[in-house]
């Protein structure tokens, strides 16, 4: 008795993750803004772990003391937390960060900000491969980039420009935006190959290969384990005999 041939189409599918970054606005004021003393502009609920605050300054003159241009605070000043973010500016001109990193309210020196001319600031902390990376950007550049292990939520954040502890830049700020940073995750399914095949199969030996025989029959076709450059995906094709 001749042995019975069976034909099947195989379609191996893909499947692509991929991410992108959806922008959450929690607040933003887009036109020139005068800096001034106790100059509260809204409070925030929350401001979570991710997030991203970008500002344009202007700076008209500088005075022989601390200047304060921006400032975010659940209230305070010198507590952790109470400068999430703040940026001030010394006599010389040159412009300090402070934001809570690691247990504690680090400053960084940047730069001297140039005189009646628009500087682009932004202040960043985004989810990069299991951990929160906190960046500081003058004009689109990056300026100073650190881990911060102590990430956390800070909930009923006053924003000020400037605030109510220390004398007032001389200049204005515009393009204030505040901003929550959701990663979002699409999956696309895509054909990667497509098999014909007609004749007898059986399994073979070689790690859940199939291969055509010339007698007998196979019960099920073995899984078929593929590798595309995004996911490992393993997809199972049985067929009872």
């Amino acid at each position: 008795m001749g042995v019975a041939e069976t034909s099947f189409l195989c379609i191996i599918l893909t499947v692509i993750k991929s991410y992108k970054m959806v922008v959450v606005p929690l607040y933003s004021k887009q036109e020139e803004t005068l800096i001034e003393y106790g100059k509260k502009l809204t409070v925030l609920d929350v401001v979570p772990q991710e997030y991203i605050v970008s500002f344009e300054v202007k700076p008209m003159s500088y005075k022989p003391e601390w200047q304060s241009v921006f400032h975010m605070t659940p209230g305070g000043d010198m507590g952790y937390a109470e400068r999430n973010s703040a940026f001030f500016v010394d006599s010389y001109g040159v412009l300090f960060i402070m934001s809570p990193i690691n247990g504690t309210t680090q400053s960084t020196e940047t730069t001297v900000l140039p005189l009646i001319s628009w500087t682009k600031l932004e202040v960043s902390q985004l989810k990069t491969n299991g951990k929160f990376i906190y960046s500081i950007s003058i004009n689109e550049t990056i300026v100073y980039t650190t881990v911060n292990n102590d990430a956390q939520n800070f909930s009923n954040v006053v924003v000020y420009a400037a605030d109510v502890y220390y004398s007032p830049q001389n200049g204005s700020i515009r393009y204030l935006s505040i901003s929550d940073p959701v990663q979002e995750t699409t999956f696309d399914i895509e054909p990667l190959v497509n098999i014909t095949y007609k004749g007898v199969l059986k399994r073979a030996a070689m790690h859940g290969a199939i291969a055509p025989a010339m007698h007998g029959a196979i019960t099920k076709i073995p899984v078929i384990s593929i590798q595309s450059n995004k996911e490992h995906v393993e997809i199972g094709f049985f067929r009872e005999f």
